[in-house]
This record gives structure tokens, sequence and C-alpha cells, in this order.
């Protein structure tokens, strides 16, 4: 059976003839996937393969349009149903329409929706064939089975308007393609009504998509205006703790409008990242349901205020030298403190007392900022404790080793001097302690398989009071 695909895919039509009398649809309304209910049904009046399809591949406005495939086994076989609304007078029905190259597309209006209906073929304006077989690119015809084939031309991979109008009084009906029409032309067959639209999958060549469908009571007029674009004033917007920030059409759109009283809104851009900071123009597209367009411009400021992430430890202690002074150490690069930036790679790190400050025994505050790109600045601090190297005589540098150093697993402590341990403390980067052992035994293994490879701190404690401090290296 030959069907109208009436690409008028958004068409919910009037429930009574005392309600309004037109009815648009840019499809955005749908989910994505098949499509089934009282207005979009199929061919045998089921929930199944035969359903309409919302993509979101293509759309002549806004986001999403009705896709029609292939035909074959289990085709798409679609009805637009208007439920015996269009009974007298002229009605007009419209829609955008896309067909890639190298496909086709079919279509034809319905008398009578009713699957059960022996009159369900009733086509009124004949068929549509858009390349068929596709062996006529940019060509197509319409098929009035009295009166013969009227040719019409379309453009591939580009969205063109689709429109018929039926008049139920005289039995004329006169489609429009393209913005051209065809001329008023004899029922191609006897029909009930103006009941709905069958949109069928024809042919293995068959691949099209429809979107902002019109349905209304009157003659089908061709709407050349285009919409009104109005977009709002420059705004700023701040980019997040990840570096990211969007928007929406509703953003930009400040009451556009058109003649059809309908719309459809779309930006070019909706997302941000560090790489847009500064200024943007954002671009809106206004679509009225004949396709028709404007566009209007905002700039967007994206901003980043956002302060780095700067983390100090609450204290760390270090050992002076022989000389009794310790010359400050980059904190930062030795991973002692972090900072981190949402937008900010290298961020500017300074500390005080500077690198290379020669400090006595004693407790200092060490204070760290940070800034980013964009003059943001956090700041943190941390007691730093300068300590006793110990009395050289009684505890130097051969009472107490390591080994190995680096370690895999674990490790021993050299005990020269024979001291007696009482415990031993580990710290990390960020002064935290992390291990402790204490009463050990002399020779005892210290293991450390479940810390991470990083670099680490020893502090041993005799039991005469005295320490022993000493990097540690876990591989």
């Amino acid at each position: 059976m030959y069907k109208n695909y009436f690409s008028i895919v958004s068409l919910i039509f009037l429930y009574s003839l005392n309600v309004s009398s037109q009815f648009n649809d840019t499809i955005e309304s749908y989910p994505l996937g098949p499509l089934f209910n009282n207005r979009w049904t199929t061919w045998n009046g089921n929930n199944n393969f035969e359903n309409a399809i919302v993509t979101n591949e293509i759309s002549a406005s806004g986001t999403k349009s009705i896709f029609v495939g292939e035909g074959g086994t289990n085709a798409q076989d679609i009805i637009l149903d208007f439920e015996g609304v269009a009974i007298t007078g002229i009605w007009n029905a419209s829609w955008l329409m896309y067909i890639p190259s190298g496909q086709s597309a079919y279509l034809g209006v319905q008398g009578n929706t009713n699957p059960n209906a022996a009159a369900h073929n009733q086509l009124p304006a004949g068929h549509l064939f858009f390349n068929e077989d596709n062996a006529s690119p940019g060509q197509g015809y319409n098929e009035n089975f009295l009166l013969g084939d009227f040719p019409f031309t379309f453009p591939h991979d580009d969205w063109f308007f689709v429109g018929v109008q039926i008049n139920l009084d005289t039995q004329k009906y006169n489609w429009n393609i393209n913005g051209v029409f065809l001329g008023e032309l004899d029922y191609a067959a006897a029909a009930d009504r103006f009941d709905g639209i069958n949109f069928l999958a024809y042919e293995n060549t068959n691949t099209y998509y429809v979107d902002n469908v019109v349905f209304g009571l009157g003659p089908l007029v061709i709407d050349t205006t285009p919409p009104i674009a109005n977009c709002v004033s420059s705004f700023s917007i701040s980019l997040d703790e990840n570096g990211f920030a969007s928007i929406d059409v509703e953003a930009i759109n400040n009451g556009s409008t058109d003649n059809s009283g309908v719309v459809s809104l779309s930006i070019d851009i909706s997302t941000f990242d560090c790489s847009n900071i500064g200024s943007n123009t954002v671009v809106l597209t206004v679509t009225d349901p004949s396709g028709n367009t404007d566009t209007c411009t905002t700039n967007v400021v994206v901003i980043d205020d956002i302060s780095p992430t700067v983390n100090c430890p609450t204290a760390f202690t270090v050992l002076a030298s022989k000389g009794g002074f310790y010359e400050v150490e980059d904190f930062y690069s030795l991973g002692i403190i972090t900072a981190t930036d949402n937008c900010t790679q290298s961020l500017l790190v300074t500390q005080t007392p500077s690198q290379g400050t020669m400090l006595p025994i004693g407790s200092y505050t060490v204070e760290i900022s940070a800034e980013d790109d964009f003059e943001n600045v956090s700041q943190c601090g941390f007691e730093l404790i300068v300590e006793d190297p110990l009395n050289i005589d009684e505890f130097n540098a051969t009472s107490f080793g390591i080994y190995p150093n680096p370690v895999i697993n674990c490790f021993f402590i050299a005990n020269s001097s024979k001291f007696e341990l009482s415990r031993i403390e580990i710290f990390n980067l960020q002064g935290k302690k992390i291990l402790l052992k204490e009463n050990l035994n002399v020779n005892e293994p210290i293991d450390i398989s479940k810390l991470e490879s990083s670099i680490y701190f020893l502090k041993v404690l005799t039991s005469n009071n005295k320490t022993f401090i000493q990097k540690l290296i876990k591989k």
C-alpha cells in the first residue's frame, strides 16, 4: 500500500472545530526514541516497529526531528491521526523535510485513518515520491491516479518546505514543494475526510527527517516573514571548581517572536571551560514553523573567580645542622604543601620565610600564598619546628642509620651506640604522623610495605630523650 508519510510529525490535531483551529509542533516535547500515542499511531494501530522515531541526529530548529528509515521487513508505517476533525471546509498541513543525498522518501494524505475500516486506503491527494529508487536525485512527483504525474524539484542535504491544502467541499487539493505550488487538482481518489498522514518507509533507499509541523483550518499560506530574534545584553558567568560553566537558550533569549506565535530557539555555544575565559559571542537562532530564521548575538564574559586550593600541614619538624641553623627549603617543591587550581596549571607560590633563610633552633610560622593567572589568591600557614641536632659527642650521624634506604618493603635501624630505642615515628611530607612503633627489639625489621611510594621522615626517640631524624625513601 502506498502511504503518505506526512512529515507533520508534530501534528497534534484539533479535538473539535470549536477549539483553536491551528496546531504547531517543533518535535521538542517528545522523548528520544519510538513515539506512539493517541495522535502518533501506526498503520495497524499497534505499538510496534512501525512507530515514528524521535531523533537528535539532525533538526531544522531545536534539537529533535522525526526520523523515517529504510523500507523492507519491519518497516516504519506511521499514522498521524487527526481524529476526524477535518470534515468540511479548507484545511492545510505543512512541515519541513530533509532528505540526505542518495536517499528517497514517500508520503501521502489519508482520508480515513481507522485501521479496521475498509476505506483505510483513501488517498485524496495521491502519493508523493522523492528521488524514487534513488534514480532521480532532486526530483519527485505527485502521483494522481486519475490525472497522471505532476513533477517537482527539491534539494538534498537541506531542509525544505512541504505543504498541502485540502478542500473537502470541492474535493480538490494543492501541494506546495519547496515554496512552489503544483496547482489545484481534483482528488486522486474519493475520501471521507482529511483524516491524517501516513509516513511509510517505502523502499530500501528511504531515509528522511521531518520537523516544524503545522496543521490548521484554512488555505495553505506560505509564510515568508522571518521571526524577530531578541537577545539579552552582555552578561558574565563564572566557572565552577572544575573549570566549567553552562547556559541554556533562555539565558540568551529576550522574548523573540514570530507571526505564527511559535518559535524554536537554539544557541551555538552552551558550555564553557577555561579556554573560554574572556568575551564569547553567543549566537541565538530563532526559527518559525515555516523554516524562516533570524539571529542575534550576546556577549558572554566567562570569568574565573575561584581561588586556588592550598593545603598546609599543621606542623612540620626539621633538624638543624651542626652549626645550630636550619636552611629553609622550598616546601612547595618538596611536596610538603600542595596547591591546585581549576584553571591555572602553574601557580605562583610564595612562602615566608623564603627559601635559603637560616633559622636557629626554635618554632616559626611559615606562610604560604598561591596565586592563579587571574589574580585569585589563597593562603595557608603551618608551624615549622627546628630541633636541636643533639649532643654531637654522644649522638652523631654515625650513631644511627637506616638500611636499606631507599626501602621496598622493610628497613632496619643501625644502632652503633647501643641506645635503647623508645619508639619510632614516620611522617609524610605534609607533616602527618602515619606510623608509630614502640618498644622495638634489636634488629627488628620495620615493615612499610603498605605505604605509598614517596618521601617520608623517620623520627627515632631513645629512652634518654634523644631524637634522631632522617629522610626515608619508599620505592
